[in-house]
């Protein structure tokens, strides 16, 4: 645990809106205290085996139908590891260490409070279930707004991502088709390696399950059966075709996308309705964080606004 206390909120204009848990005398508190319950155990037992009681939930509430949709949308969005349904998959396209360096970039960059705090601790936890060490985490999150000076910190894909949020979070026009092009190839890499520990095991249950149907249509022996079975699965490529890996490509492209536009907006709403951290986060991020990575957030979180005149590019 380290020493370092994360700045103090004293002095944060007043939050915007109140931020009450769900009122149990309304007619909809059954629905909404559940929305509530929800947020509470989705936004944290993905990584963390405890409830995470969190304003973000409180905030939503004053809406509970839109709160019933964002709940699925930003659990899909931000923690799904490569989901399938009937075989296809449908979420986790890109890996979940660079989502959330994208995350807290674009809040690093636009000084989101609640947003770099909070997610320098789903960060944290992220890192942990990769594998990474907390050198390596202390150094990528202490660094992101200076990424591209840091090449030997951040794999391809990490960089390609990150220069695609530095642009949807200012001016997308100063995007390039080549900076497109650099990212397109480097997640077609990224996701061919990947292939065969996320996808190809689905596609060989699938050979294999067709071919005992047609051996059972076709009244084979169980040993029959078997060596069709094994002969399907033995069949499956050990590389995906051009096409599998395209349309791979593309769902990745589209999920970062949507990443860039979630964390993008939250970090106008945020700032601009001044959601503070719940009051017990700052033993949290002393509990998980790296000194390097606290001074970081301190550091901008003092500058508040100072300094962002810049944020959005003139031509």
């Amino acid at each position: 645990m380290t020493n370092i206390r994360p700045i103090d909120q004293s002095q944060r204009p007043k939050c915007s809106l109140p931020l009450r848990d769900a009122d149990l005398a309304l007619g909809n508190a059954n629905w909404t205290k559940g929305l509530q319950a929800m947020s509470d155990w989705i936004w944290s037992a993905n990584l963390n085996p405890e409830a995470f009681p969190n304003h973000l939930a409180r905030f939503l509430l004053h809406t509970p139908g839109v709160f019933e949709q964002q709940l699925n949308y930003s659990t899909t969005l931000i923690f799904d590891l490569p989901s399938f349904r009937n075989g296809i998959q449908i979420s986790g396209f890109l890996d979940r260490v660079t989502r959330e360096l994208v995350i807290s970039y674009i809040a690093h960059r636009r000084r989101a409070w609640y947003t770099m705090t909070h997610h320098a601790i789903l960060g944290r936890l992220t890192a942990i279930q990769s594998g990474m060490s907390e050198q390596d985490f202390a150094a990528k999150w202490a660094n992101l707004l200076d990424f591209a000076a840091h090449p030997d910190l951040y794999s391809a894909v990490e960089t390609q991502a990150l220069h695609f949020a530095t642009a949807f979070a200012t001016d997308p026009k100063t995007y390039t088709d080549e900076q497109f092009k650099a990212l397109k190839e480097t997640i077609t890499i990224d996701l061919t390696t990947r292939y065969r520990a996320e996808a190809q095991w689905l596609e060989r249950i699938d050979a294999g399950r067709r071919a005992r149907a047609q051996g059972l249509s076709a009244s084979d022996c169980d040993q029959d059966i078997d060596d069709r079975i094994r002969s399907a699965t033995d069949a499956v490529c050990a590389d995906p075709s051009a096409e599998f890996i395209d349309q791979q490509v593309n769902a990745a492209i589209v999920e970062l996308a949507f990443l860039c536009l979630q964390f993008t907006a939250l970090s106008c709403v945020f700032s601009g309705l001044n959601i503070p951290d719940e009051e017990f986060l700052g033993d949290v991020m002393q509990s998980l964080l790296p000194d390097k990575v606290i001074q970081r957030l301190n550091e901008l979180c003092e500058l508040g606004g100072d300094g962002l005149d810049g944020l959005f590019h003139h031509r």
